[in-house]
């Protein structure tokens, strides 16, 4: 067929390279028929959403092809660039052929040419992967900025943790740059804020160091090298430094996996100035050894007997001064595991030396203490000596378990708390879908609801004017006056109805609505209804069969003849071409059991599970008057009365509503809402 997008007149090869314009383009254009609601052309890129040429051509295809919930809106943008005779642009969901929906965007014109000619031109362009990336991006933004938020409270809370740490700490990485000091750091070596930050160079730092006189000597290219080497090696290297302005810094330099090393550094000036001195004179030295705050012990290489102990050592350990100087520290039974004196005595007459050695101390009273050792080989009097210094550092490990374990705990924390968001990102999901839902409904309601509201009124409307004419004319006989008065009143009364019904449900909504529970005379209330619902439904028939039920229950006699009004009006409605309505009333199991029955159009078997939804109304009511709210608030009511209804249909066959009421009425402690009367 020659296509409504080209002229006739164009030469073969203008339309030649017209069609193989639109086969480039990752769109799909058309031109739509709006009054016979049908496609006149689609392009060659129709195969984008899976469908022969021959559907589009189809009528009503356009219904098929757009999303249910989006066929209004696309519609809608239609019929305004038919009216208005402008272009308009929306985006709405396409279903493919194989059951997938994609998103698209809809760029809609009008023809030239008279209106009887004109027809709407546009295009369908595939906007999916646009869609998909701005919710990618909206979801990882979210995370990062979570994640960024968690980050800075780590990073306060380790910057509190290490700033109120006694001792200086550094961090470097296997560039030798520093990566974290704390402020103890950049006291200790008269740091500048500027050499303290992140990247900052190791050298930088210790050239700073040397200009400021904190640091040992000039030979400090020297020393770094040495250290860098037992990092490299994976070994914890301890080294203690005296400065030029005359302190001293133990340093601790534990090698990290992946390179870089983790620092400490202890100024120990009180304790080197009491080796020193105990150096320079016995007697100084037994002085500056009994007073040193370090627990400090001298012992005989070959026997391990104690030549002394000062007063820090009886201190920590919990022996007298003479109980030290009878016993060697194997009888005193201070090492737990004799092995590991062995290993740390083996180290000193291999190096002469050990310093920060970890070890586990028994006190007198059985208490471990986690030291850090540092011996060396002295010789006093001639006599070849082992001088050992411990340091108490029960309370420091104490603090790295309670790091490690605060950490482990903060990690665990973190995982519970990526698990509980992402449950409540499904429950947040789900809440916005059934929102998008109910606010569909609510939209489908409003329309619903105003045309009921202008059709009774439309009755009034021309039901008066044909009186006005007739009185003016003087031929409005009583009879023809009388039926045009009963026309107004039964579109008064439906309309109330209808008013009645949609205040009770949004009072019903917000938990305004009570209900008074008292002697309600059961079998005057379903005669009743039938009477007054036959007056309107003149068209039916309305048989009631009551057997053998009490004459008096527990209810609210307006919310039951409510229910039952519904219910009559339901089936009048529902069965336009069947006009026989059986209602019947019995007793079972303590409930009097009401049913309607009509031989209607029925209900769809896969809708039957949504009936009785806010708003909902199946498909076969398509066509019929109604609002979707009666048979919701019909079961909230029988819900405060502990009563139930249910439903059988079949489709073209029918349906048999069933009110189930507790004859002695509701439980009082389960309805807030229920009064008695």
């Amino acid at each position: 067929m020659e296509s409504p997008l080209t002229s006739p007149g164009d030469d073969g090869h203008s339309i030649e390279n017209y069609k193989q314009f639109l086969e480039a383009l990752n769109v799909v254009p058309w031109e739509f028929d709006w009054p016979k609601q049908r496609f006149l052309y689609v392009g060659p890129q129709s195969s984008l959403f899976g469908y022969p040429v021959e559907d589009w051509y189809a009528e009503g295809f356009m219904r098929r092809l757009v999303h249910p919930d989006d066929i209004e809106d696309a519609l809608k943008y239609c019929e305004m660039s038919w009216e208005n005779r402008r272009d308009y642009e929306c985006e709405f969901r396409i279903v493919r052929a194989n059951g997938e929906f994609c998103w698209v965007r809809k760029i809609v014109s009008i023809s030239d040419g008279p209106d009887e000619q004109a027809n709407l031109r546009g295009v369908f362009v595939d906007i999916s992967a646009q869609k998909q990336a701005e919710e990618i991006l909206i979801i990882q933004n979210n995370e990062l900025r979570r994640r960024d938020t968690e980050l800075r409270l780590k990073n306060e809370q380790f910057n509190a943790a290490i700033n109120n740490m006694s001792q200086g700490l550094s961090m470097f990485d296997s560039e030798r740059r520093l990566i974290v000091c704390n402020n103890r750091y950049a006291e200790m070596y008269e740091l500048p804020p500027a050499l303290t930050r992140p990247g900052t160079s190791l050298f930088d730092i210790v050239d700073c160091r040397i200009a400021r006189g904190v640091f040992a000597d000039a030979a400090h290219r020297k020393y770094i090298q040495q250290c860098l080497a037992a990092i490299d090696k994976q070994k914890t290297n301890t080294t203690i430094q005296e400065l030029q302005n005359g302190n001293f810094v133990e340093t601790i330099q534990v090698p990290m996996a992946g390179g870089g090393w983790l620092g400490t550094h202890e100024d120990i000036t009180e304790r080197k100035r009491a080796e020193k001195a105990l150096a320079e004179s016995r007697e100084t030295v037994s002085i500056a050894f009994r007073l040193s705050p370090v627990s400090m012990s001298i012992s005989d290489m070959k026997t391990g007997e104690h030549i002394e102990v000062n007063d820090a050592w009886s201190s920590m350990l919990g022996y007298s001064h003479k109980e030290g100087l009878e016993n060697s520290s194997l009888k005193l039974g201070i090492w737990p595991e004799r092995a590991m004196r062995k290993r740390f005595v083996r180290q000193i007459l291999k190096d002469g030396a050990a310093r920060g050695v970890e070890a586990c101390l028994r006190t007198k009273q059985g208490r471990m203490l986690d030291v850090l050792l540092s011996g060396e080989l002295v010789e006093i009097n001639g006599r070849k000596s082992l001088l050992i210094a411990c340091h108490d550092i029960t309370n420091r490990k104490k603090t790295e378990h309670e790091l490690i374990a605060h950490r482990d705990h903060l990690q665990e924390m973190v995982d519970k708390a990526t698990v509980e968001l992402k449950r409540k990102a499904k429950e947040l999901e789900k809440a916005l879908s059934k929102e998008r839902d109910l606010n569909e409904l609510q939209r489908q309601f409003i329309s619903m609801a105003s045309h009921e509201f202008r059709t009774p009124l439309a009755i009034i409307d021309s039901t008066a004017q044909r009186l006005i004419r007739l009185t003016g004319q003087n031929s409005l006989s009583p009879e023809n006056a009388l039926e045009r008065f009963g026309k107004i009143r039964d579109s008064v009364q439906r309309m109330t109805l209808l008013m009645e019904s949609v205040l009770t449900a949004a009072k019903m909504e917000e938990g305004k609505i009570n209900i008074e529970i008292g002697p309600c005379q059961i079998g005057k209330v379903i005669n009743d209804v039938c009477s007054r619902q036959q007056e309107i439904a003149k068209s039916h028939a309305i048989f009631c069969e009551i057997d053998d039920i009490p004459e008096i229950i527990q209810a609210d006699t307006g919310a039951l003849e409510q229910v039952l009004a519904n219910l009559l009006s339901n089936a009048e409605k529902y069965a336009p071409d069947a006009p026989d309505i059986v209602v019947k009333a019995y007793t079972e199991l303590g409930d009097v059991v009401i049913s309607v029955r009509d031989q209607g159009i029925g209900i769809d078997e896969d809708e039957q599970e949504r009936i009785g939804e806010r708003f909902f109304r199946a498909r076969t009511s398509t066509g019929t008057p109604g609002t979707g709210i009666g048979l919701n608030l019909s079961m909230k009511l029988l819900e405060l009365h502990d009563g139930s209804l249910h439903f059988e249909s079949r489709k073209l066959l029918g349906s048999t509503f069933f009110i189930r009421i507790p004859i002695a009425g509701p439980k009082q402690s389960k309805k807030s809402q229920v009064k008695r009367a």
